[in-house]
């Protein structure tokens, strides 16, 4: 079992007790510190802004992408994905496919400000 299914299966157990989150715990475990345990595992199950099959270790896909594009290249590859989940909503995905888009949009307006 990798270090990343671990922190995933303690996670879901402490979730129940809506303790704080331990110092044992780093930011790259769980996100933002002091979250409640249950808050951390609903976020490693976010399928929209943190879906798991998306990350390899503490790097998500989107951020090596990103690494690998030029900024105007990354540019279009978010204009193109809001435009795919757009386009499929009706079809496919429905309301997590309009969550998608959107943040695909903050995405490229986070990238934007950082220029």
């Amino acid at each position: 079992m990798g270090q990343d299914q671990d922190v995933a299966n303690r996670v879901q157990q402490e979730a129940a007790d809506e303790r704080r989150v331990p110092r044992a715990y780093t930011a790259a475990d769980l996100g933002e510190a002091g979250q409640t345990m249950a808050d951390a595992a609903k976020a490693a199950e976010d399928p929209v802004n943190h879906p798991p099959h998306y990350a390899q270790g503490d790097i998500e896909c989107i951020d090596a992408i990103e690494a690998a594009l030029t900024p105007e290249e990354f540019r279009g590859y978010c204009k193109g994905n809001v435009h795919k989940y757009l386009w499929r909503e009706r079809h496919k995905g429905g309301d997590q496919d309009i969550g998608k888009a959107r943040w695909y949009i903050e995405r490229l307006i986070e990238t934007l400000r950082r220029k």
